[in-house]
């Protein structure tokens, strides 16, 4: 049909363009309609390899997973020669779920968090685990983890400050923080 913008044909003329398309231009006899045979087809080893980029993005070399596609008439594309042998079936199955496997991640996505309390510190000295301002001081802790992969750690320090005639004592101390000997933070508060 024309653009909307365009002339539109009158329901008469909608009525004989039908007619035309079912008589005359597919020859199809209303009071006997025979579409023919219809044969279900698969998609040959270059479709397939083309639809599994399209749709998700994965190159896989179907030449090297599949047989050759018979051919016809000199096409390998053509539904009546493509068959499907349980062989052929079961090469499919695989290559889907190898394909699967390189699309849908097998860990999941959300993040695992995992609070360490600073109680499970450990002063190399003998007391409690308040730091002083007036002494160095040095704690350890050892935390394994489950898993390899890439992961960030969040380090919430906090100072509290006493009071000294009335007034903050504002002094200072560096903070250091380390894992497995690589010193990854050292700050001045």
């Amino acid at each position: 049909m024309p653009p909307i913008d365009e002339t539109q044909p009158t329901a008469e003329q909608i009525k004989k363009l039908e007619s035309w398309i079912i008589q005359d231009g597919l020859e199809i006899d209303p009071k006997n309609p025979n579409p023919g045979e219809l044969t279900i087809r698969r998609l040959n080893r270059v479709e397939y390899r083309n639809t599994i980029k399209d749709l998700l993005g994965v190159r896989y070399d179907t030449s090297l997973k599949f047989p050759p596609d018979d051919a016809g008439h000199g096409f390998d594309n053509i539904s009546d020669v493509l068959s499907v042998s349980p062989l052929l079936l079961e090469k499919y199955f695989n290559a889907a779920e190898e394909i699967v496997r390189k699309v849908v991640p097998v860990t999941s996505k959300v993040l695992m968090k995992q609070k360490f309390d600073g109680m499970r510190f450990k002063k190399q000295k003998y007391g409690d685990l308040e730091l002083s301002y007036y002494e160095p001081f040095k704690s350890t802790a050892e935390f394994r983890i489950k898993n390899a992969g890439k992961y960030q750690l969040k380090l919430n320090l906090q100072a509290i400050e006493n009071y000294v005639d009335g007034e903050h004592d504002l002094n200072r101390c560096e903070i250091r923080f380390s894992v497995d000997g690589e010193e990854l933070l050292k700050r001045e508060f």
